[in-house]
């Protein structure tokens, strides 16, 4: 990952040094910043180098006229072939970074390039011939970028840390965003927690011009099932996909590797890796939890599935033991995250990452986003239930449902997982749509909300 900073509409270059150094971490390779006084333009650039390790992919990054600057955090997955393309119609090119690719395919087709690309990315072009300055996120919204806009000027960056050097810069919460922190135990939509600051949704873009903005969306994902294709052939789609993107994202000019929990998303990636490369080293990092800890916590133990996989397709496997003091990492974890995310996996995501950078690997697949596209969260399970139930009277299965909740409060506590997930389904069966997916997924109740609020 790189870092991207800047400002627009207004002169201030002695920022771009501290909000590049507000992101040192997510580029230690290299930095670079660029400013122009007469338009009003800052951009600054941490590095990590993946693609092109030369000073050829060097951020900001100009093309040849010196009229279009670009700084970028991200990877272009398909860049060889628009490579191919643009030199077919006379681009020349410094290096072989995708960097250099993303900025010619903005040159050549404007922001309908955003629609050709396949990749992930956070950007900032300033085109001066249109005096405009675009921020742009990928489809996913896997890169992050932040936001605030103080009158016609406009700053931006990676990580809200690096808003914060700005001296003017009013720290306030934001209460709006605390219900929404307690319903998903993080802030979903353009809402942070802090006031001011605001983030680009996934598959939008920001246009600033004359101290203006505007905010667009450029992808949407559409469903569209298709019942004429065969289950066997969507299998093979799957199987097909999943081999290709994964081939396509160990494209690196740097060491990779991956996450391996021993779950059904990792194995995959892992042995899609193997398949793609029979002969390469692969490394893979995972984590164990000490014997003691899991009958206490009823955690389930991974890390015997991880071994099995590394050992069935030849993968080094490396693994750090949790131990009591995981906690005194919290304050770091809590920096690094830059909002407020109460998912306690960032913690040992926090180690792998650290553990993979002491093996001088700097890119790392993993299967984040698997229970989102093959249904494997609890909620997804519990709509095959509801479809079982569906054609019972609520008042019929209400009654049952409260009866087992009272045993499981009696039994287990009211605070055990079968206690709130009992709760949670009893909650979703007298609603429809989206009020019953709120059901499943909400980890407050409306009451809770506003007693603390």
């Amino acid at each position: 990952m790189c870092g991207i900073s800047g400002y627009v509409g207004c002169n201030r270059p002695e920022l771009l040094e501290p909000m590049c150094l507000a992101l040192a971490h997510r580029g230690p390779d290299d930095s670079g910043i660029w400013h122009d006084r007469d338009m009003g333009i800052g951009l600054g650039h941490r590095r990590l180098s993946i693609i092109d390790l030369s000073l050829a992919g060097h951020q900001p990054m100009s093309n040849r006229d010196g009229d279009i600057w670009l700084s970028y955090n991200g990877e272009l997955y398909d860049f060889p072939e628009h490579r191919d393309q643009l030199r077919k119609k006379g681009y020349k090119f410094r290096g072989h970074s995708d960097t250099e690719v993303l900025l010619y395919l903005y040159e050549e087709y404007g922001l309908d390039f955003l629609n050709m690309v396949n990749g992930i990315f956070a950007l900032a072009i300033w085109d001066s011939k249109r005096k405009e300055l675009t921020l742009a996120r990928d489809h996913a919204g896997v890169k992050p970028l932040y936001y605030w806009q103080d009158g016609e000027r406009l700053y931006f960056a990676s990580e809200i840390k690096a808003l914060l050097v700005i001296p003017e810069f009013k720290r306030q919460l934001n209460e709006a965003a605390i219900p929404l922190y307690l319903t998903f135990l993080w802030v979903p939509g353009d809402e942070t927690m802090l006031k001011s600051v605001k983030k680009l949704e996934p598959g939008h873009f920001l246009v600033w011009k004359n101290g203006q903005i505007n905010i667009r969306q450029w992808f949407s994902l559409n469903y569209n099932p298709d019942d004429s294709i065969s289950e066997q052939e969507w299998i093979d789609r799957t199987y097909e996909t999943l081999l290709s993107t994964t081939r396509r994202q160990m494209v690196s000019d740097a060491p990779l590797g991956a996450f391996l929990s021993g779950g059904l998303d990792s194995s995959s990636i892992v042995a899609c890796m193997r398949e793609s490369y029979p002969d390469q080293e692969i490394n893979c990092y995972t984590m164990a939890f000490k014997e003691e800890e899991l009958s206490r916590e009823g955690i389930v133990q991974d890390h015997p599935y991880a071994v099995k996989v590394a050992e069935r397709h030849n993968i080094n496997l490396k693994t750090r033991v949790v131990t009591e003091d995981i906690l005194s990492l919290l304050p770091k974890v809590v920096y690094h995250l830059d909002e407020a995310d109460a998912d306690p996996a960032a913690i040992l995501t926090y180690i792998i990452s650290e553990m993979a950078r002491e093996d001088g690997v700097k890119v790392l697949l993993s299967g984040t986003g698997g229970d989102e596209v093959f249904f494997g969260y609890r909620s997804h399970q519990a709509y095959k239930r509801y479809q079982q139930l569906d054609w019972l009277p609520p008042g019929l299965i209400s009654p049952l449902l409260s009866t087992l909740l009272a045993l499981a409060k009696a039994g287990t506590g009211a605070q055990s997982a079968i206690s709130r997930r009992t709760k949670k389904f009893q909650r979703g069966l007298v609603h429809r749509g989206l009020a019953r997916h709120m059901a499943l997924v909400d980890w407050s109740s409306p009451e809770d909300r506003l007693q603390i609020v």
